[in-house]
């Protein structure tokens, strides 16, 4: 009998391999099915994603084609502050950094146009201090020195005499001072007048 008992149980640890290997043979092939649906789920989330981005990408060429048909406008900070101290000084608030903006750039005519400048001009009215005093050296700076005939070796009074107007009126003197300067280039023309705004 014990050879009996032996062999039965050989035969149940067989069957008991078996089955165990069926088993995991199983577990195997969910386990392998399980990371397959993963695979396919990322792949698909993937897609999903790439095709988010697509929408979104074909959305901002959408809103770029749109944009260039309607030219913006582009108003910097310093210019708009500016239209805010001359149209609504109630809303308009001191700031440092647009003032030296506008400051920088109020000699170029292609940044600060005409009537910006003249919004310019009377903001610099209330100017005080420091900024006062550099934005006038630098406006004096730009303008070239008059010729004198002091220069010339030769100096000849009566030329000099018969060269002043008989008649000089504050307002035909000033006429003149600004009329005396046709050859001045945009900038010495913007410092010429930032020099008589400061100096008062």
């Amino acid at each position: 009998m014990a050879t009996e008992d032996v062999v039965k149980k050989s035969q149940k640890k067989d069957k008991k391999e078996k089955k165990e290997k069926k088993s995991s043979k199983k577990e195997k092939k969910e386990l392998i099915k399980e990371k397959e649906e993963v695979t396919t789920s990322e792949t698909n989330s993937k897609e999903e994603k790439k095709k988010k981005k697509e929408k979104k990408r074909k959305a901002r060429e959408d809103e770029d084609a749109e944009s260039n048909k309607k030219p913006k406008i582009y108003v910097p900070d310093g210019i708009q502050y500016l239209r805010t101290f001359h149209s609504d000084k109630n809303e308009w608030k001191f700031k440092k950094m647009s003032q030296v903006w506008c400051l920088q750039h109020m000699y170029d005519e292609n940044v600060m146009k005409e009537d910006d400048f003249k919004i310019m001009l009377d903001y610099m009215k209330d100017m005080k201090g420091q900024a006062r005093t550099k934005t006038l050296r630098e406006a004096q700076d730009k303008i070239p020195p008059e010729p004198t005939d002091v220069d010339n070796d030769v100096f000849d009074a009566e030329a000099a005499l018969n060269a002043v107007p008989i008649s000089t009126t504050p307002e035909t003197s000033s006429q003149q001072e600004d009329e005396g300067h046709e050859d001045d280039t945009p900038m010495i023309k913007r410092a010429r007048a930032i020099v008589k705004v400061l100096i008062v």
